[in-house]
């Protein structure tokens, strides 16, 4: 389905009953809604279930805007009002993460919960900041399949790729099918993002954290420091995953996470 939020057509999901609480899933750079299929199937039940593709990526319209954090938040908000939901559980993934926090930082009464899946509160380190900037070289010098192929190792665990070639295939696919100057327009949105951690001490929405032990990105020390700061947090590290934990150990992942809405979707 398609709906317009801020201007543009966004495309997502809607499954579940409508009477439930609302679960929305956010997706990771640079990724789309499909990544999310098997934790919308198991949730399906439970709660009302929304995955949508964050501007610019999948099915998603891009706008001429400047990509930024602070967008996504307003086009995720303007999603929830185009479909009437005053108030939702988020599970959000890396950028999705980054979007969750800065929405539930500045907008607390339209959340229930959160799940803050493989991300993090700080913003890029130095280093972070020109790394981002050599991959937008890349991706303009040399087009979009190597960098997926660089990223494929940052993001999934060493066993996955020995176990996992279809899921290796998928994550590639998505990154490949991604036009060039969304890949970059996201990547400056991140790395000119603003770090949450400072306010997690306010959020007392409770909140589940999922890590994959093997996370590169965003390791198990950053869920942890955001476990010690929030009020009300859970901490699972996802065995034999990387920084994609939901696609790499999906049983491990959705029982953690059903385990979560068994109360908040209620």
């Amino acid at each position: 389905m398609t709906t317009t939020v801020n201007g543009i057509e966004i495309s997502y999901d809607d499954l579940g009953p409508i009477d439930k609480p609302a679960l929305i899933f956010l997706h990771g750079f640079p990724l789309n809604r499909s990544m999310w299929k098997r934790q919308v199937e198991a949730c399906r039940g439970a709660c009302r279930v929304i995955a949508y593709d964050l501007r610019g990526h999948g099915e998603s319209e891009s706008g001429e805007e400047p990509f930024s954090i602070p967008l996504f938040v307003q086009d995720l908000l303007g999603l929830m009002d185009a479909l009437r939901i005053d108030k939702a559980i988020l599970c959000a993934l890396s950028m999705g993460g980054y979007v969750a926090l800065k929405a539930a930082e500045e907008h607390p009464e339209r959340f229930r919960a959160l799940v803050l899946c493989d991300t993090q509160c700080a913003a890029d380190t130095d280093e972070g900041r020109a790394n981002r900037l050599k991959a937008i070289h890349a991706i303009e010098t040399d087009g979009v399949a190597p960098f997926a192929e660089g990223l494929l190792g940052k993001l999934l665990a060493e066993q996955t790729f020995e176990q996992q070639p279809g899921t290796v295939d998928a994550v590639r696919e998505m990154i490949t099918s991604m036009p060039p100057h969304t890949l970059v327009r996201s990547l400056r949105a991140m790395r000119e993002r603003d770090e949450t951690c400072s306010e997690l001490f306010q959020l007392t929405l409770p909140v589940l954290i999922l890590v994959g032990e093997a996370d590169r990105i965003a390791p198990p020390d950053a869920s942890v420091y955001m476990h010690n700061a929030l009020p009300h947090a859970e901490l699972v590290v996802i065995e034999g995953a990387g920084h994609l934990s939901n696609l790499e150990n999906p049983d491990a992942f959705n029982t953690a996470l059903l385990r979560f809405l068994e109360t908040h979707c209620a």
